[in-house]
């Protein structure tokens, strides 16, 4: 899931370090001026309302606070009947881990804890600049009853090198194209420093097609249905069982009602998956049904401070779950590992944010997903060492310096528990600092 993050405590002299470059960063910053983010026009439409602009623009961006999808400068057709913006942001993340240092500097994954990390390895010093972005966001006939929309953008997590994050179209209710799942509430969160996010959230990227029908758009009620490209992973047993390629697409439904000018909502959503698997004895394929249900929303009391919450459960549905995504626990064995059934699980989030000023945001999240795959033994993936449940917690403070430079102090503590009872949990502390164009 995610384009802010999170950091840990350490020893003092270490602590004064980043204490000391937090300070230096924010003394700096302070000395811009903050203003509302304008965007800049040129071309042959520079008369175009500025609110119809902006509304087009952000309207065609992903969900996600993760995505700076309004650019600072956009190209305006003649006639306002297009609009073209190039942006992105240059975000650095500095910090330490310490405890079972997770592998990646930008993504705080708990299923990526190391159980036994090489001795010596207690502590990781991290710096990255893999999550800046950039994105092109392009409308045609904006404001009206045809407006079309295609946006596509890139993050460079693949060492560096450009990475496709969302490539789609839009028009009026139909998008199709790569975002996040149907099935997911990606707006559903505080911002972080941490990429990842909640280890229990659901929002992962794929390949789908969905339709969304509002009575009054950007009103209250939204309904909607899609069909997604299934992703799964199973584990298996040699000569026994192994996973093959999907017969037919996940279905994913969704419902949401919003008030209080869309700054509060509650969201429902579920989805249906087929799993299939070819039993080798037999050389035979065989169909599991897979199926989740999630409920999430945000509630902003007295227009400060916002509540943030997800809660998901389901069966066969690991793999559309950022923490269990790669964790072979769509499908495990039974009957002796001649059958696969769908593991269930549960999780959920909770994430408050304060608006504490104009230019200062505070926010702690906690999260927890449990997993229930019955034991069996010579599978691809032992039993034992398979996830049992994971808990993550990150608490941050943001400075909006100005409209185009944001600065974040973050501490992020995760721990998770195999079934052979086995468990390891890191620390991060990282600051953050994001320049948007």
């Amino acid at each position: 899931m995610r384009a802010w993050t999170a950091m840990p405590s350490r020893p003092a002299t270490e602590m004064k370090k980043i204490l000391t470059t937090a300070i230096l960063l924010v003394a700096t910053a302070a000395a811009a001026t903050a203003a509302p983010k304008k965007v800049t026009t040129f071309g042959h439409g520079e008369d175009i309302d500025s609110l119809t602009l902006y509304q087009a623009l952000h309207h065609n961006a992903p969900e996600d606070f993760q995505v700076s999808g309004v650019p600072s400068v956009a190209l305006v057709g003649k006639n306002a009947k297009f609009l073209l913006g190039v942006g992105g942001y240059i975000k650095g993340v500095v910090g330490w881990d310490f405890g079972h240092p997770i592998p990646s500097a930008d993504e705080f994954i708990t299923s990526h804890i190391p159980m036994t990390p090489p001795d010596g390895d207690g502590a990781r010093f991290n710096l990255s600049a893999k999550q800046s972005h950039i994105f092109v966001n392009f409308v045609v006939l904006p404001g009206t009853g045809n407006e079309i929309g295609a946006f596509v953008s890139a993050n460079f997590l693949n060492d560096y090198l450009p990475t496709l994050q969302f490539a789609y179209l839009k028009y009026r209710g139909l998008q199709v194209g790569y975002d996040y799942s149907f099935f997911s509430d990606p707006s559903c969160g505080a911002p972080a420093v941490d990429y990842e996010g909640p280890c229990s959230s659901t929002a992962n990227p794929v390949a789908g097609a969905n339709y969304i029908w509002e009575p009054n758009p950007h009103g209250r009620w939204m309904l909607g249905a899609g069909i997604e490209l299934p992703q799964t992973c199973y584990t298996t047993v040699d000569g026994k069982t192994k996973s093959v390629y999907q017969r037919f697409p996940d279905i994913p439904i969704a419902g949401r009602y919003a008030w209080n000018d869309g700054a509060s909502w509650v969201r429902v959503s579920a989805i249906l998956r087929t799993l299939t698997y070819r039993n080798i004895p037999e050389a035979k394929n065989y169909n599991r049904f897979g199926y989740g249900f999630q409920l999430s929303g945000a509630v902003n009391f007295l227009e400060k401070l916002t509540l943030f919450y997800q809660g998901v459960w389901g069966k066969g549905i690991a793999s559309m779950i950022q923490d269990t995504v790669d964790q072979d626990l769509d499908l495990c064995p039974t009957d002796g590992g001649n059958d696969l059934s769908p593991v269930m699980l549960w999780g959920g989030y909770a994430a408050l944010q304060y608006d504490i000023s104009r230019r200062f945001t505070a926010s702690v999240t906690y999260s927890q997903l449990r997993t229930y795959a019955k034991e069996f033994s010579g599978g691809s993936s032992p039993w034992g060492d398979l996830y049992k449940y994971a808990q993550y917690v990150s608490a941050n403070v943001f400075y909006h310096a100005t409209s185009y430079l944001d600065i974040a102090l973050e501490h992020v503590w995760g721990r998770r528990v195999n079934y052979d009872g086995a468990r390891a949990a890191d620390n991060r502390l990282q600051m953050g600092v994001q320049l948007s164009f």
